[in-house]
């Protein structure tokens, strides 16, 4: 975006990284993605491409693309804008349809990159659409039945590491991006709370070795990925064992911040509740949280907590209630002697404490620190649900040790109804499809992970570099498993109409692309009257902001386009 000044008028130039603005660029751009064949077949293909390049809906919709220029007079209309804007998108729209009418090769050519040797590359989807349904799709009927059986080599005391990488591996949604989207062209590269891209292409990397690349090696040796999270997390250099959990907290964050869409993070303060109103309150903290982060693992595991304090002054309380909402990528769930299954361990996740003594609460009303209680409630689940039962704990000598108790946990159909407070879009029922286990004790333990494979629906063992099949009866080790560590659980919307064969695939949630523009898309049930509100503001802002009178100076006139251009960001 770039911003010029022309006496009092103001020119805004919008450039769509995915179009060529020339015709010999797009010209030059179209041949690479035509696929292999005949050298005769190849140059009509290329003559083809080459006329459809110097068409004049194409050259038309580009150059309608490539600048908006605000109208002459002083006072901008946000009519005019919304117009404009709106031209934008159906340019946007008719390129893509007429690329695809008359050579689909030429929209690849337009979006794609080029994928490891050995494969034609696949056609990347747009970064404009509202979910990634067309992305799974395209990428699963492109694998080859053997997809994903993969071992992972060991690299001295890696099998930390190693569990972590196969149970994202076969988290379909996540993985379905690296192969078929151009993430690339997602990557922050002036985000210093990330690698500038490297950990991403790493990790992309190994997935592709995994999934994609065809060899007839069994073993994917992950050694410059262990170097980029080493990069990005230095407790990790070295060889040395580590927890699990841990190493994948820290890759997704990793990830999340080299892919957030987001370049200029402003502050943001926590919106605060008292009970009356969470439904508006859970939607203003969700708002504020996506104008700082949006990426695709916001999009698959974050999810939504509310917490409650409450102050009990003198064993009474002054009845001041303090409500916020908090974002969450994972959930622990602790253990104890009562607890037998994973709804139990909700249970005590879920049930009120007491904060006392050193724990005690600031209550604004009172003035003081007061004796309190907390209470934590789910209120959003996301699409891919992580669970850690907390087997880890300190003694009060501060000495670690290990939880040794099974926790029966179902394999498909969790349902969470009960559990969830908020008014949610979504279904609220989970399959697992991957765990982390971990034997041994804390100071001599072994990590290995259970996967169920999107092409055949069988569930697998991985033991680093080993892998196998488990058969019906071995499954009950998967169920009865008291070794399980962290589970995955992916929310099933809808299998009444599912076939048999590959169930498991095709019954994947739908993800949602999470953006400010586009709060129907947002897990909360957003209702028509709050999205006429929220439209509303919306438009009383952007006419409070953008009345500019030719004789203000220049710096009101660039917030002004830095506010256009803003409207623009988050579409994505």
């Amino acid at each position: 975006k770039k911003c010029e000044s022309n006496g009092h008028h103001t020119k805004i130039a919008c450039s769509i990284r995915r179009y060529s603005t020339t015709e010999e660029t797009a010209e030059k751009d179209v041949p690479s993605a035509l696929s292999e064949g005949s050298s005769a077949e190849n140059n009509d293909k290329t003559q083809e491409a080459r006329s459809l390049a110097k068409s004049p809906l194409l050259s038309q919709s580009i150059r309608s693309i490539d600048s908006v220029t605000e109208p002459d007079a002083g006072e901008f209309s946000e009519n005019d804008f919304l117009h404009k804007h709106s031209s934008m998108r159906n340019s946007d729209s008719d390129i893509d349809t007429a690329l695809l009418q008359k050579n689909p090769k030429v929209l690849l050519a337009q979006r794609s990159r080029s994928l490891p040797e050995g494969r034609e590359s696949l056609r990347r989807v747009s970064n404009r659409s509202s979910d990634y349904n067309d992305l799974h799709h395209f990428v699963h009927e492109n694998l080859r039945t053997t997809s994903g059986v993969k071992g992972l080599q060991n690299l001295g005391n890696t099998c930390f590491m190693n569990s972590a990488i196969q149970c994202l591996s076969n988290t379909i949604p996540l993985t379905d991006y690296f192969i078929g989207f151009d993430f690339k062209a997602e990557i922050n590269k002036e985000n210093v709370l990330g690698t500038g891209g490297s950990l991403a292409i790493a990790y992309s990397q190994v997935i592709n070795q995994m999934w994609w690349v065809e060899t007839e090696r069994s073993v994917v040796i992950p050694r410059q990925f262990k170097l980029a999270i080493s990069k990005f997390a230095p407790q990790f250099e070295g060889y040395y064992q580590h927890d699990s959990l841990e190493l994948l907290s820290f890759l997704l964050d990793g990830i999340h911040e080299d892919l957030n869409r987001v370049t200029e993070k402003p502050y943001v303060e926590d919106p605060e509740g008292d009970g009356s109103n969470d439904s508006d309150i859970a939607l203003k903290a969700w708002r504020g949280y996506l104008l700082r982060n949006r990426s695709i693992i916001v999009d698959l595991f974050q999810g939504q907590l509310r917490s409650t304090l409450t102050c009990k002054k003198d064993g009474k309380g002054c009845g001041h209630k303090s409500i916020k909402f908090e974002p969450f990528m994972y959930l622990t769930l602790p253990i104890s002697d009562k607890t037998k299954t994973i709804d139990d361990c909700m249970d005590l996740f879920l049930c009120e404490e007491e904060l006392s003594g050193a724990d005690r609460w600031y209550c604004s009303k009172c003035k003081t620190h007061v004796d309190a209680t907390k209470k934590l409630d789910l209120w959003m689940l996301p699409p891919i649900l992580i669970v850690n039962l907390k087997r880890f704990e300190f003694t009060e000598r501060g000495k670690r040790m290990k939880i040794l108790k099974p926790i029966g946990y179902d394999l498909t159909q969790w349902k969470l109804t009960n559990f969830v407070k908020g008014n949610q879009t979504t279904s609220q029922a989970y399959d697992l499809y991957a765990t982390i286990n971990h034997y041994g004790d804390t100071n001599h333990g072994h990590y290995t992970a259970y996967a169920c494979n999107r092409m055949n629906d069988k569930w697998y063992e991985f033991n680093d570099s080993r892998f196998s099949k488990l058969d019906d009866d071995e499954l009950n080790e998967v169920e009865d498993n008291m070794s399980a560590y962290v589970l995955f659980y992916n929310r099933v919307e809808d299998s009444s109409n599912l076939v048999e064969t590959r169930r498991r695939n095709f019954s994947s949630t739908t993800i949602r692309r999470q953006s400010l523009g586009r709060p129907h898309l947002w897990p909360h049930n957003v209702t028509a009257d709050e999205e006429s509100k929220n439209t509303s503001n919306r438009r009383e802002n952007f006419k409070n902001f953008t009345r500019v009178s030719n004789n203000q100076n220049l710096g009101q006139q660039q917030s002004v386009v830095s506010l256009l251009c803003s409207v623009n960001e988050e579409k994505s």
